[in-house]
């Protein structure tokens, strides 16, 4: 698993909301049985800055930063794609969001 890769979520129960995950866990991490991911979710936040929209499958989905929360591997479905290419915008998001600035 690469960081800033992009999985179907395979959790049923949260899947229409939250059709995909993007792993936030640097690589270093990669034997811990859990990934600290950002959800993509179908409905925008008004909070510029920490929901960046994304285009997957001509669909437009935010990647709900405040969201990002440790899930289980088994919750983690099929690699999709990347994000790598936008790292920086979202380790800048993480930081806007544990710092304020």
């Amino acid at each position: 698993m690469a960081q800033f890769d992009i999985y179907r979520n395979a959790n049923e129960s949260t899947a229409s909301l939250i059709p995909y995950l993007v792993d936030a866990q640097h690589e270093f991490h990669e034997s811990l049985g859990t990934r600290l991911v950002i959800p993509l979710i179908r409905n925008m936040r008004q909070v510029e800055g920490l929901y960046l929209p994304v285009e997957i499958g001509g669909e437009v989905l935010y990647a709900a930063v405040p969201e990002m929360g440790g899930v289980l591997l088994e919750t983690i479905g099929e690699r999709i794609g990347t994000l790598s290419h936008r790292s920086s915008e979202l380790i800048n998001a993480i930081d806007f969001l544990v710092t304020g600035f």
